[in-house]
C-alpha cells in the first residue's frame, strides 16, 4: 500500500507546471458549477413558495361560486346576452378580493408607433391572437422586437388587494384576470413599473426572497402599480390564457364581452366606490381605535397598518420635536381625517418620549450593574429592543454638546429665543424606519426679551411653550451619558486576549 501512495505521490510531484494550473483551473470550474447549480436550486424553491403565496391570495370563480351559492351579500351573479350567448356577470360589492390582471391595452398611453401599439389593437379585435401557441407566434414579424407590432413570450401583470386599495394597475378598455399562476411561471417582482423587456421568458426566475408577496402588499400605492413579470408560454409552447375579464363601475364593454365569449369566461364587475368606502371605514376605524392608553407598540402597529393604505401614506406624518409653540401647528387640517391623523400623531409622540424614558431607565440600571461588577457592554447589548440609539444633549447658552461619547463646542449661534434640547434618533428592531424626537426646553429661551422686540418670537410662543417633557428627560438623558462613559472605559482595562 505504502509504496501505491508514494508512487501516486511521485506522479504528482512529477506533473508539470501546465498541468499543475489545469487541476486548479478545473477545480475553480467545479466550484462555479456547484455555486451555481446551488443558487439555481434555491432560486427554484423560493419561486416555488412565492408562487404558492400568491396562489393562495388570488381569487377564483370557484371561490366566487361558493359565495353566491351562500348567499353573501359582497357579490351578485347575473349574465348579459351577447352574440348569442349568455356571459356570466360577477358584481364584486364588497367581497373582499385579490386580483392578478394585465391590461391588454396597456399601450394605448403611449402614442402611435410606440412599442406593441398595433399588436394591441389587432388583439383588442380579434382575442384568437392571444391565444396562439409560441410557434405560431413567432412566424410574426414582430415577434422579439420593439416595433409597434411587436410581440414577446411574457406578460407583465399587476397585484392588487382591495383591503388596501382599488387602484395599483394600468387602467384601459380590456383587462385579463388570472386565477393562479403555473409553475415555475414567476420570473420576478417589482413594486413599481420596471420596464421590462417583453423576451425575458426563457430566463431563470430572478425572486429572491420568499416573502415577495408579502412585501409587495406592504408596497402597494408607493407607486402607481407594481409589476409580476410571467411567462407567457410553457415549456411545449401553450399560451397563458385569461381565467376571467375585469370590468368597473359596471362599464362592460364590447371588448369584454367579446374575449368572454371567445374565451369561455366569465366577467368580473369590481364596484370601486363601495371598496373606496369599505377603505375609509376600515381607515376611520384604525384611528378611532389609538388612544392614550395602548402601549407605544400597539400605537406603532395601528400606524403602521393605517398607513399601508395607499391613500393614507400622505395624510399621517409623525410628529418630531415637542417643547415650542410651533410643534403644536397641524401642518395639513385640510380634511377631517387629516385633523384625526395629527390629534393621532400627538398621542404617538407622548407614547414615545414615555417609551424613551423607559429605555433609558432600563439601560442606567444595566450599565451601572455591569460597570459594578466589572463588565463592559457592547454597545449593541445596552438596548435589547434598538438596532441603533443615539443621544444629543444641546446647550445654547454655553454653545456645547454632550452624546455618549463625548463634550465638544457646537456651533456659536445662542440667537435670541433659541432653546437648549434634547435629540434622540433610534430604530427599533424588525423595522427598517430611524425615528428622530427632539425635546425643547421651550419655556427658558435665550434672551426672551430681545427675542420678544426683535420678532423672532411672539407672546404667544412663550404661552405655549412647554419644558415638562424637557424637565422630565434631561436628568435621565445625563446619568444615561455618564452611565455609558464609565461602562465603556472598562473595555481598556480589560485584558487582552493572547
Amino acid at each position: 500500500m505504502s509504496e501505491i501512495i508514494n508512487n501516486q505521490s511521485k506522479e504528482h510531484a512529477n506533473n508539470s507546471p501546465k498541468d499543475l494550473a489545469l487541476e486548479e483551473d478545473m477545480a475553480r470550474a467545479r466550484d462555479h458549477f456547484d455555486l451555481r447549480r446551488n443558487e439555481r436550486i434555491m432560486g427554484q424553491r423560493i419561486q416555488e413558495i412565492v408562487e404558492r403565496d400568491l396562489n393562495a391570495r388570488l381569487l377564483t370563480v370557484e371561490k366566487l361560486e361558493e359565495e353566491v351559492a351562500a348567499g353573501n351579500p359582497g357579490v351578485q351573479k347575473r349574465f348579459v346576452s351577447f352574440n348569442g350567448a349568455n356571459i356570466p356577470v360577477y358584481d364584486l360589492i364588497g367581497i373582499p378580493f385579490c386580483i392578478l390582471s394585465t391590461t391588454v391595452d396597456h399601450q394605448s398611453q403611449n402614442s402611435l408607433g410606440r412599442r406593441g401599439t398595433e399588436t394591441y389593437r389587432k388583439v383588442l379585435a380579434d382575442p384568437s391572437i392571444w391565444a396562439e401557441r409560441r410557434d405560431e407566434a413567432e412566424k410574426s414579424s414582430g415577434f422579439g422586437t420593439k416595433e409597434s407590432n411587436a410581440r414577446g413570450d411574457t406578460i407583465s401583470a399587476s397585484f392588487r388587494n382591495s383591503e388596501q386599495s382599488t387602484e395599483g394597475y394600468v387602467p384601459g378598455n380590456l383587462l385579463y384576470g388570472f386565477e393562479y399562476v403555473w409553475g415555475d411561471s414567476i420570473i420576478d417582482a417589482y413594486d413599481c413599473d420596471a420596464a421590462t423587456d417583453n423576451m425575458l421568458g426563457k430566463n431563470e426566475t430572478n425572486l429572491t426572497d420568499p416573502d415577495t408577496m408579502k412585501k409587495l402588499e406592504e408596497s402597494l400605492g408607493v407607486n402607481c402599480y407594481d409589476e409580476i413579470l410571467l411567462r407567457r408560454y410553457t415549456d411545449n409552447g401553450a399560451p397563458r390564457k385569461p381565467d376571467y375579464i375585469i370590468a368597473e363601475d359596471g362599464n362592460i364593454t364590447n371588448f369584454a364581452l367579446t374575449h368572454a365569449q371567445f374565451f369561455h369566461i366569465p366577467i368580473i364587475n369590481i364596484e370601486k366606490s363601495v371598496y373606496e368606502k369599505i377603505i375609509e371605514q376600515k381607515s376611520e376605524e384604525i384611528l378611532n381605535s389609538i388612544s392614550i392608553n395602548n402601549n407605544y407598540g400597539d400605537i406603532c402597529q395601528k400606524i403602521a397598518e393605517f398607513s399601508s393604505i395607499p391613500k393614507n401614506r400622505d395624510a399621517y406624518r409623525p410628529l418630531t420635536a415637542i417643547g415650542r409653540s410651533q410643534d403644536c401647528i397641524n401642518p395639513k387640517g385640510k380634511t377631517p381625517l387629516e385633523d384625526k391623523c395629527f390629534e393621532v400623531s400627538k398621542i404617538e409622540l407622548i407614547k414615545r418620549i414615555e417609551y424613551i424614558e423607559a429605555a433609558l431607565k432600563e439601560a442606567i440600571s444595566r450599565l451601572n450593574a455591569a460597570t459594578n461588577k466589572g463588565e463592559a457592554i457592547p454597545s449593541a447589548s445596552i438596548f435589547p429592543d434598538f438596532k441603533k440609539f443615539a443621544i444629543l444633549i444641546k446647550d445654547v447658552l454655553n454653545q456645547t454638546q454632550s452624546t455618549e461619547h463625548g463634550d465638544e463646542k457646537s456651533s456659536p449661534t445662542g440667537l435670541p429665543g433659541e432653546c437648549n434640547r434634547i435629540t434622540i434618533s433610534f430604530e427599533l428592531k424588525d423595522t427598517n424606519t430611524i425615528v428622530n424626537t427632539a425635546i425643547y426646553d421651550g419655556e427658558r429661551m435665550l434672551e426672551q426679551g430681545s427675542a420678544l422686540e426683535d420678532g423672532a418670537i411672539k407672546e404667544d410662543d412663550i404661552k405655549k411653550a412647554d419644558s415638562s417633557y424637557y424637565d422630565a428627560l434631561e436628568p435621565l438623558a445625563k446619568r444615561y451619558i455618564q452611565a455609558f462613559r464609565e461602562n465603556q472605559k472598562l473595555w481598556s482595562t480589560r485584558p487582552k486576549a493572547h
